[in-house]
């Protein structure tokens, strides 16, 4: 293993002061069922003591937060589960900026309706102790080379600054994680994040959108490109969902599976699948996930549910019973008097992949471009052959602002019909949902 990346990772987990929340984590997993009881009870009892002094907190919160631990438990479920609606409206991320500081941010989300939010700066370390606890569960070690195709602000025709090119070229010398695009993958690309992956001179871990993984695995087939027995040591996804075929093919071509990493940028990791294990582990105590059905009751083992996650250490935003739009089920002797402590699957939404001027781009590409202005609350993206219809729900959108997406598209996708439109909304499937991204057949009039 290399020296230099160990001593970076070392200091790296020192200087964000990680180890005491990864040991925190370990120890939590251990906890018998009273023991772990009592001790989310008194993280969610501080949660609403600390949001109950919001101008706009919950008048139930306020009730909870003085209760004893048993309690809160018994209360719990009988909070308001939060919505992305309240995020917007009852507890903007503006005025909690100026009353509290913090970091604001900014989600497309797989509905394509931006949510803003806010992280203080005991958040972000602990997402960033969530992360790397989980991959060290998953199979990565400090050191350890990681190929990632995935996406970043570069990506989509955005400048990093000198800052961001910076930090993304120590990160990779120093500690060996190379980031590469993965909004539009082409052949050439994929061939590319191959040759770094037989490159590599030791056991090397990869991760990406699951569908960007597995067309990495097809153009391998199609390249007959063979990947030595043990070259990769573990994979996972995020974004997007995990099917067993889309694992089982990558692991045909790779020598290991896929496995699931679940999260999200309002809380960051949520849950994952430890190496050779089928469920996914829950990353309490820093996080609480909830299944309830249509009613908002909870859910019984091998029921599908929503997805209801509490963060314990945000003092940002409040995200207490806040409904991710993400489904799922559990197991039983997955859940005990503490709660979930895993997962047997996410059902979460699909993201698709359009194809224009011959290149595959993820769906998440529009998140993450829209996600930076404010005034857009929802958008779908439909596609017929090489032209694209783009529809804003951004009445207020500045004229320079819609310009400069439609700049940015051209320049990262080069010359196509493009024509974007602001709309005061957007109709909803049959299902009732925002589908934010849709290949139209070319014949269709």
């Amino acid at each position: 293993m290399n020296i230099v990346r160990q001593a970076y990772w070392a200091f790296h987990h020192a200087w964000k002061g990680l180890h005491p929340k990864i040991l925190t984590m370990e120890a939590h997993r251990l906890m018998p069922e009273g023991e772990a009881r009592l001790d989310l009870a008194l993280r969610l009892r501080r949660q609403l003591a600390h949001f109950s002094n919001d101008p706009n907190a919950f008048p139930q919160w306020r009730d909870l937060a003085v209760a004893e631990p048993e309690s809160v438990w018994r209360g719990w479920t009988d909070l308001p589960i939060m919505t992305k609606q309240d995020l917007q409206e009852r507890f903007p991320a503006a005025g909690i900026v100026a009353r509290n500081g913090g970091h604001a941010n900014s989600t497309g989300g797989s509905t394509g309706e931006p949510t803003r939010f806010v992280h203080d700066q005991g958040m972000l370390r602990a997402c960033t102790a969530t992360m790397y606890y989980g991959w060290r569960r998953m199979g990565w070690r400090p050191g350890m080379p990681v190929f990632a195709i995935w996406g970043a602000q570069r990506d989509i025709g955005l400048n990093l600054g000198w800052q961001g090119r910076l930090k993304q070229m120590i990160l990779a010398q120093f500690g060996g994680i190379w980031m590469n695009n993965g909004f539009a993958l082409d052949p050439t690309r994929a061939m590319a994040f191959l040759g770094q992956i037989l490159a590599s001179p030791l056991p090397c871990v990869v991760y990406g959108y699951t569908s960007l993984l597995e067309e990495v695995a097809r153009q391998a087939e199609v390249a007959r490109v063979t990947i030595p027995p043990g070259q990769v040591a573990a994979a996972w996804n995020g974004g997007e969902t995990l099917f067993p075929e889309q694992s089982a093919h990558f692991q045909r071509v790779f020598g290991v599976p896929i496995q699931n990493y679940y999260g999200g940028r309002e809380v960051g990791v949520m849950a994952f699948q430890s190496q050779g294990e089928e469920a996914l582990q829950v990353l309490r105590p820093f996080i609480l996930l909830e299944l309830v059905n249509e009613v908002g009751q909870p859910c019984a083992a091998g029921e599908e549910g929503r997805l209801l996650v509490t963060s314990t250490v945000c003092q940002g935003s409040p995200f207490m019973r806040y409904e991710i739009g993400d489904l799922a089920t559990f197991s039983e002797g997955q859940s005990d008097g503490s709660g979930l402590r895993g997962l047997r699957e996410i059902r979460g939404r699909v993201s698709s992949t359009l194809v224009l001027n011959g290149r595959s781009v993820s769906s998440l590409y529009w998140n993450h471009l829209f996600k930076d202005y404010s005034e857009i609350r929802a958008f779908q993206v439909r596609a017929r052959g090489s032209a694209l219809h783009i529809f804003l729900n951004a009445p207020r959108l500045p004229k320079e602002a819609l310009e400069r997406i439609r700049a940015t598209i051209l320049a990262f996708l080069g010359p196509l019909p493009l024509t974007i439109e602001t709309v005061v909304a957007i109709p909803l499937s049959a299902a009732g949902k925002l589908i934010h991204v849709i290949q139209e057949p070319e014949g269709l009039e």
